[in-house]
């Protein structure tokens, strides 16, 4: 990441990369990825960028990877946790939806002031999305959508964007429920992925703050 449009464009894959963890089941390809170690695991020697928490994410994610090669074993695993964790009866008491950390009860509040803010920036879920707006994959896509602008930098009504989501919904309730998904889930790739998600979100923090500074 040495320049501002290779930093940018990192940020939004990394947001739709988060996005589509949460979103559904992994794709056929993802599994055939994880059984022929394609799946790309960064060093934290040469990203020097990472927090401990990704760090520690990416280790147990390798360490998954290491142990699995069977790709439909893969799939159909981690679709039987997928479900479980995010779809099915609510039998791990997991709730990925902003509403609930924030306000105690889903569809309240918080998710009408994710709706205000999406009237504000143009942008808003298909019809055939079934969750509402602040489910944790679409408010992931949010800020996905928000730095898929390569002039971000230049643009300080973009990064304040960008900064009022972060600090007004994401960081107040994805790192809690990443430590729920850790405790909850029974597969260490869902262990990893809250891991990194946490960990991303305090690296756009930090990230962002340093971006509003220069301003």
């Amino acid at each position: 990441m040495t320049n501002k449009k290779e930093l940018n464009s990192f940020r939004n894959h990394f947001y739709s990369f988060l996005s589509r963890l949460y979103l559904e089941e992994i794709s056929k390809s993802m599994a055939k990825d994880i059984a022929e170690n394609k799946f790309p695991i960064p060093d934290p020697e040469e990203n020097t960028w990472m927090n401990k928490d990704m760090e520690k994410g990416f280790e147990i994610l390798q360490e998954y990877i290491k142990s699995n090669e069977d790709p439909e074993k893969i799939k159909h695993q981690l679709d039987v946790e997928y479900t479980s964790l995010f779809h099915g009866p609510v039998s791990k008491d997991l709730y990925p939806y902003e509403s609930y950390y924030i306000d105690n009860e889903l569809r309240s509040d918080s998710l009408l002031e994710v709706k205000e803010f999406l009237r504000e920036i143009n942008y808003g879920k298909s019809d055939d999305f079934p969750e509402p707006e602040d489910f944790i994959a679409f408010e992931l896509e949010i800020m996905r959508f928000l730095t898929n602008k390569p002039e971000f930098i230049e643009e300080k009504e973009t990064i304040y964007k960008q900064k009022e989501f972060l600090r007004d919904h994401l960081i107040t309730w994805i790192p809690d429920f990443c430590d729920d998904l850790y405790e909850k889930t029974d597969s260490d790739f869902y262990k990893a992925t809250s891991l990194i998600t946490k960990g991303f979100l305090e690296f756009e923090k930090e990230f962002i703050g340093k971006i509003e500074k220069r301003k």
